[in-house]
């Protein structure tokens, strides 16, 4: 049970730093200017947030498990739409949307 509990908390902030690295070479994919690309953390940051302020009163009202269920298959459908994003805005908007359901583990009460 704590694994599942560390591995959930965790999830969020992995998925963003595992693509700062890569920023340069995204860049280079999509034949775009670096600043463009940043916004793929920037924007996934704000998802973090804004899925914050949501989730922790949805999570009262509907209980954690739904919540955090609904959170982390809406991360694993962004996330599968970010691996086959086409364009840079694409892949934006899909990073804003796992953000959003990333949060779900840090916004549910204890």
């Amino acid at each position: 049970m704590l694994l599942l509990l560390v591995v959930m908390t965790g999830i969020a902030p992995i998925s963003l730093y595992m693509l700062v690295p890569a920023l340069p070479e995204l860049a280079r994919t999509f034949d775009a200017d670096i600043s463009i690309a940043q916004m793929t953390v920037s924007l996934y940051m704000v998802g973090l947030a804004f899925s914050q302020l949501i989730m922790g009163p949805l999570s009262d009202r509907f209980g954690r498990r739904p919540v955090l269920l609904a959170g982390l298959g809406l991360m694993v459908v962004a996330g599968i739409g970010s691996s086959f994003a086409e364009t840079l805005p694409q892949l934006i908007a899909a990073r804003f949307f796992q953000a959003l359901g990333g949060a779900t583990a840090w916004s549910s009460p204890s």
